[in-house]
Formats: structure tokens, C-alpha cells, sequence
């Protein structure tokens, strides 16, 4: 199920499947030993002795993946300048990693403390960095955000899903974090191109995942497909860890915002009937129902956005 949620992770081995000699590490163990070593004491948040297996790791050698998870325990600490330290030197020897995609766990964490922070031009510059490296990287079309959200408006969530496919998973959190920071921005029809963009690439695994399970699935349209995967605890887990509902939510206000009080409506409304409740299962209810005037529903979506931290 990782790799449907698209998580960019950086696998380690959990220490009880070493063998026994491993853990008595010396100067002669290998660092990748000693690596995970750090990785298993961070995982119990035993930050000290975590930090003290990595250091180990990059005074051998080159290591990425070990300078960044010392910025994450910075981070976890809330030393964030030292941790904005530590990733940029993942990123100055990224190359050397073992995934592909590890430039981007990396980003995203210097992103996360740009948003912590408020500094959001940098915010911002960082998320759009991790989009343009990944589309260029598979040679994707540079204007598919403009497309599909100008498709949106005009043929409805339903049919994009129909004609539009995307599966670049990696760029799921930059794409729904982006929009949802320009939907706090009042750039509404900016937010419903990355909004938009995230959320075709879940839909379009949750077709595939629904289709796995029966090779006779056919898609009809969005309010069956996210209604109908919920039913599966696979698919319903992927759809709340992914995002799917905090993403949809808000384009739902976006598109409300530009006067497309349909669309909002019709996705308001399957958020509503969702059987995953979370925050925006009531007011997703409230807000489509009309049970606010147009200046308490703007208040509404303050709030939803400040008070609640989403």
C-alpha cells in the first residue's frame, strides 16, 4: 500500500531481522550497518543515540540519507535552521543516494519548515522546485497543471477523470500542498490547477487499484469511485493517508470561489456522505446545503484554515 500512497520513503531494516553480531557494532562496522542502527533508535525517537549512529555513518563517508535524518532529528527537536543545514547538505550530495527520488523527501522537509516558518515565498519556490524537477525528469508536460485545471472548469471533475490519466505519485503532496497554500493565498484559479493535478493522480490509483480487484470495473464517475473504494480498507486507508480529502475539500472552496457553485457542490457533496469522518465531513454538509450566508461560509473556511491548522 506504500507504493500506491506514493510515499517517497527511505527503507531501512528493521533491526530484529540482523543477525545477532550486527548489533554489537565497533569501528569496523560497516556504515550501513551503522546507519541502521540510527535508523531503529529514531524510529523510537531515542533522538541521542540516533544521532550519534548517523554522525558515525557521514565521519566514514558521503552518506545522504544519514545527514538527512540528522536534520529531521534538528527538525523533530525544533532546531529548524540547523535542520535547513543538514538538508541542504543531502541535497549537495543527493546523487550519491540510494532512491532516485530521495531529492525530494529532502525538499519536502526543507518545504515543511518553510510553511513552519512562514517563509513563503521560499514556501513556495521549494514546492514548484520539486514539481519541475519530476516533470522534467520523465519528460512530462511542463503546462499540464494550466490544461487540466482550465478542463476542470469547463467539462466538470467527472469527466477530466474520464479523459485525464497521471501517475506520477511523487508529486501528490507537492501539487495538494501548493494549492491548498494558494487557496489561502485568494489565487483561486492557481489553487484548482495543483489541487486538480493532485487529486487525478489518486483517482487515477484508486481506477487502477478498483480494477485490480475486478478486472470488470468500469469508472462512471468520481462520487462512485471515492464512495465505492471506501468499502475497502486498502483503498480507504490510501485515500485518507494520500490526502484525497483534505485536497478535494479544498478545491471544492476554490472552485466555489470563482462562482463554480455546481462543481463545489457536487464534490461538497460526496465529501459529505463520505464514511471516513474527519474535519471536512460536516462542514462539507453545511457549506453545500447552504446553511450559511455568502459571509458567514467565507468565515467558515477561515476558520476551517487558521483555527484548525489544515
Amino acid at each position: 500500500m506504500r507504493k500506491l500512497a506514493g510515499k517517497i520513503l527511505i527503507l531501512f531494516i528493521p533491526l530484529c531481522l540482523l543477525p545477532l553480531n550486527i548489533l554489537n557494532a565497533s569501528e569496523n562496522t560497516p556504515p550501513w550497518i551503522l546507519f541502521q542502527r540510527g535508523m531503529h533508535f529514531y524510529d523510537q525517537r531515542n533522538f541521542g543515540e540516533a544521532f550519534r549512529y548517523f554522525r558515525q555513518v557521514t565521519a566514514r563517508a558521503e552518506h545522504p540519507e544519514a545527514e538527512y535524518w540528522i536534520g529531521r532529528i534538528f527538525e523533530n527537536e525544533g532546531q529548524n535552521t540547523l535542520a535547513l543545514r543538514q538538508f541542504e547538505r543531502a541535497l549537495d550530495i543527493a546523487y550519491r543516494a540510494t532512491s532516485d527520488e530521495f531529492h525530494i523527501a529532502v525538499l519536502l522537509s526543507v518545504a515543511r519548515i518553510y510553511e513552519r516558518q512562514e517563509r513563503h515565498d521560499l514556501y513556495e519556490i521549494t514546492l514548484l522546485r520539486i514539481i519541475n524537477d519530476v516533470k522534467r525528469a520523465v519528460r512530462a508536460d511542463m503546462e499540464y497543471e494550466r490544461v487540466l485545471g482550465d478542463r476542470l472548469i469547463s467539462l466538470g471533475l467527472d469527466r477530466v477523470i474520464f479523459y485525464f490519466r497521471y501517475e506520477l505519485d511523487s508529486l501528490i503532496t507537492p501539487y495538494g500542498d501548493l494549492g491548498v497554500f494558494y487557496f489561502k493565498s485568494a489565487r483561486d484559479r492557481d489553487a484548482i490547477r495543483q489541487l486538480a493535478s493532485a487529486s487525478v493522480i489518486i483517482l487515477s490509483r484508486l481506477i487502477e487499484a478498483n480494477r485490480g480487484y475486478n478486472p470488470h470495473y468500469e469508472y462512471t464517475n468520481v462520487r462512485s469511485l471515492i464512495l465505492s473504494s471506501e468499502r475497502n480498507d486498502r483503498m480507504r486507508e490510501y485515500m485518507i493517508e494520500s490526502g484525497l480529502y483534505r485536497y478535494l475539500f479544498f478545491l471544492a472552496l476554490s472552485l466555489d470561489n470563482i462562482g463554480e457553485i455546481r462543481q463545489a457542490n457536487y464534490i461538497l457533496g460526496f465529501l459529505a456522505e463520505s464514511v471516513v469522518r474527519n474535519n471536512y465531513n460536516d462542514i462539507s454538509l453545511r457549506i453545500r446545503n447552504n446553511n450559511f450566508s455568502a459571509r458567514d461560509k467565507d468565515g467558515v473556511k477561515r476558520a476551517l484554515l487558521f483555527n484548525r491548522g489544515n
